[in-house]
């Protein structure tokens, strides 16, 4: 009998224990809204990026649409990439209300309004790509970038 309740218990616990994630999961992701108009700001942004040089070999403009996350990913040629273009993306993004969070010279990541970006240089094969992303785990990132910690 005891086995039973036990068994009772520990199910109503796990149930329990799943709404208070999912409840606290979706208060932490952010709004359609915020999302719709982070991604506004980001387009905005990568499209003066994009204008400042370089040779676009790729820009995924969040192809893969969900419900808690919105992207942008510019690929740029590796022929085209330059110490002068880091720069000036750089330059550009910082022009745009953008705070770069770590200053590794080769490798920037950027923080605007919750939103997290990067910019790699040419690896390899592969050129080198901005990505900005928006998301509850990005605002968690610079928020924790942003403070120091």
């Amino acid at each position: 009998m005891s086995y039973k309740i036990f068994l009772r218990l520990a199910v109503v616990a796990i149930v329990v224990w799943v709404l208070v994630e999912l409840i606290h999961s979706c208060g932490e992701n952010p709004t359609q809204n915020q999302l719709f108009t982070q991604l506004t700001m980001m387009r905005s942004d990568m499209q003066a990026v994009i204008k400042s040089g370089g040779q676009v070999t790729d820009y995924d403009d969040n192809r893969k649409t969900t419900f808690s996350r919105v992207y942008l990913i510019l690929g740029v040629s590796a022929e085209s990439w330059s110490d002068s273009l880091r720069r000036t993306y750089t330059d550009t993004l910082i022009g745009r209300g953008w705070h770069q969070v770590k200053s590794d010279e080769s490798k920037p990541i950027f923080c605007k309004q919750g939103v997290y970006a990067s910019l790699l240089p040419p690896h390899n094969e592969y050129g080198a790509s901005l990505t900005m992303e928006f998301d509850a785990s990005s605002t968690m990132q610079c928020r924790k970038l942003l403070s120091g910690d």
